[in-house]
């Protein structure tokens, strides 16, 4: 075996426990008033995209190949396409910044236009289940959609608990315990398990010194 292929093959079976160790560790996380994914998450992105090329090129040089100029045209065209399928989430990870204060939410993505969210002005809340993520909408329809993977969200929880309309938390109770699971830091389950928010709040041990959701 070439030893740059082994060199790579452990360095795959090293990082991954290593990196799922580390973007369960929190590490990286913005200042308060801020919620964006963190530098580790960043650095999950890049390696999604990087890596498998890589990983290409050792194997090829591994095995010593003797390629046709076209079959390195369909390979490095493979590798390209794959690169373009994972761009969006290079994107998504580094240019999503949202701030927010006891008046309103500021959220930017690269898939929308700057936008401003008055809490007050939320209509309606929503947990999508399917899709992992939370969802405001204010009285236009507009929808603002927030990741359990995002950092920050302890204080974006504890902020839109505190800020939204009460109507608003009453009308949507897997809403308002996705934030509340959110403000305690409990974003796992929301991520890979298909519990409801509501149930996985009610397993929680309570907070002490602390109002549980029940008792807003």
């Amino acid at each position: 075996m070439n030893w740059s292929l082994a060199a790579f093959i452990a360095v795959t079976v090293l990082a991954i426990p290593l990196g799922m160790k580390a973007l369960a560790s929190g590490r990286g996380k913005p200042p308060p008033g801020e919620a964006r994914y963190s530098v580790v998450m960043k650095g999950f992105a890049l390696l999604v995209v990087l890596l498998p090329p890589l990983g290409t090129g050792l194997l090829l040089d591994a095995m010593d190949a003797q390629l046709k100029q076209d079959d390195l045209v369909v390979i490095a065209a493979a590798v390209l396409a794959f690169m373009g399928m994972w761009s969006p989430l290079v994107l998504e990870f580094f240019r999503v910044r949202h701030t927010f204060d006891a008046l309103q939410l500021e959220y930017r993505t690269p898939w929308t236009r700057h936008r401003t969210l008055r809490w007050a002005e939320v209509k309606a809340l929503e947990w999508s289940q399917a899709v992992k993520w939370l969802v405001l909408e204010d009285a236009q329809g507009a929808r603002y959609r927030i990741s359990p993977l995002l950092g920050g969200l302890e204080d974006l929880g504890r902020t839109a608990l505190e800020r939204l309309p009460p109507a608003v938390l009453q009308a949507s109770p897997t809403g308002a315990a996705a934030l509340e699971l959110m403000r305690r830091g409990k974003v796992f389950g929301l991520l890979m398990g298909q519990t409801a928010p509501e149930t996985m709040l009610r397993d929680l041990p309570p907070e002490r010194g602390s109002s549980s959701l029940s008792g807003r």
